[in-house]
């Protein structure tokens, strides 16, 4: 009896451990088996958008999975982020993911950090520029050195945002290039484009695409290790004495804590459409590079992203400005609440005095 009641224990046993193995093989061989979302932070048309459009229709060259696109602008990327970060952590949600993120959570008040996500790949790297007005008195590099000089501070450079990535681009320039000037924010880059024309500026921090069909913008230089052979008259920062390269790269996340199976499975998939021919001619008609590195090949490079950018935000005070307001905010919190509790505490007194 006792041998017997060992047996069928082996067998149950036997048969849990065979229905697991079956259930996880069958997990691993489904994904993806339903619609995968890439979550961007652009309004529909722009160049992230675009980018995360293109990728969905290279995917079905490779494998036979749907892909769709939401646009969740706002905050500088952190609706985007937010919104991926409240999504299961399955593979099916992924985030179009910009290096200017670093300093969306170095900023961010509500805690959401670029470690809040597992970077699967980096696609593309859009080297930084600093353009001027063709039609102005200061074109060149020489020219906007020599206004810096002339103007002591007072010189204006303009772009989208206070801390993003063509912030920290023009503080690094400035420090390289020993010189001083003021940071002009705008909603967009459009905007501050045409507040360059209007001359309420004399620099914009930009990207090579930007000045695509527009004859009246000028690349004085370009922050690349050497120059772009669609720009061959255009010198580098390098070559011109000041050790400054920057790019904004791009690349595609999932948040943290997803499976391995399925983060190599998009990896695999990314790298694909990385070498497509199509893939390739896209990225290079936007004056970018298409370039491949997983999540290993590009930990260094976060670590130095977000090291230089701590660094530079915290120079200028930016940083410890949001920090303040973010400490006098949970004050004032704090102090109301109180002030509530005291008074619903003696409303409650006085009611059961009277009773």
């Amino acid at each position: 009896m006792y041998h017997q009641k060992q047996q069928y224990s082996y067998r149950l046993l036997f048969l849990v451990i065979a229905f697991q193995f079956f259930g996880i093989t069958q997990s691993f061989a489904q994904y993806p088996e339903k619609t995968i979302t890439i979550v961007n932070s652009n309004n529909p048309g722009g160049v992230i958008d675009l980018m995360a459009r293109k990728l969905a229709i290279i995917a079905k060259k490779y494998e036979n999975v749907t892909i769709i696109v939401e646009n969740i602008p706002g905050g500088s990327g952190t609706a985007a982020m937010n919104y991926v970060l409240n999504q299961p952590a399955d593979g099916y949600t992924l985030l179009a993911t910009l290096k200017s993120y670093i300093s969306t959570g170095l900023l961010s008040e509500d805690g959401i950090s670029i470690h809040d996500f597992h970077l699967v790949a980096c696609m593309v790297y859009d080297w930084e520029a600093i353009i001027t007005n063709r039609n102005s008195e200061v074109v060149t590099l020489e020219d906007i050195l020599d206004d810096a000089e002339r103007k002591n501070g007072r010189q204006r450079w303009l772009g989208p945002n206070t801390g993003g990535m063509d912030h920290l681009m023009a503080l690094k320039t400035w420090e390289k290039c020993k010189i001083q000037a003021r940071w002009i924010p705008f909603e967009g880059s459009s905007v501050s484009i045409a507040a360059l024309l209007g001359g309420n500026g004399v620099v914009y921090v930009g990207n090579p695409l930007d000045i695509k069909g527009r004859p009246d913008l000028n690349i004085a230089a370009i922050a690349s290790p050497n120059r772009l052979a669609d720009f061959p008259n255009v010198p580098t920062l390098r070559e011109k004495g000041f050790d400054v390269v920057e790019q904004m790269w791009r690349g595609f996340s999932v948040k943290q804590s997803t499976p391995k199976h399925e983060l190599k499975f998009l990896e695999n998939l990314l790298y694909k459409i990385s070498q497509d021919p199509e893939w390739i001619s896209y990225i290079k008609l936007g004056y970018a590079d298409p370039v491949f590195f997983n999540n290993s090949e590009m930990v260094s490079q976060l670590k130095e992203d977000e090291e230089l950018a701590k660094r530079l935000l915290t120079k200028t005070g930016i940083i410890s400005d949001v920090r303040g307001k973010a400490s006098k905010n949970s004050w004032l919190s704090l102090l109301v609440f109180l002030i509530l509790s005291t008074g619903i505490i003696f409303i409650i007194y006085k009611l059961k005095k009277r009773k």
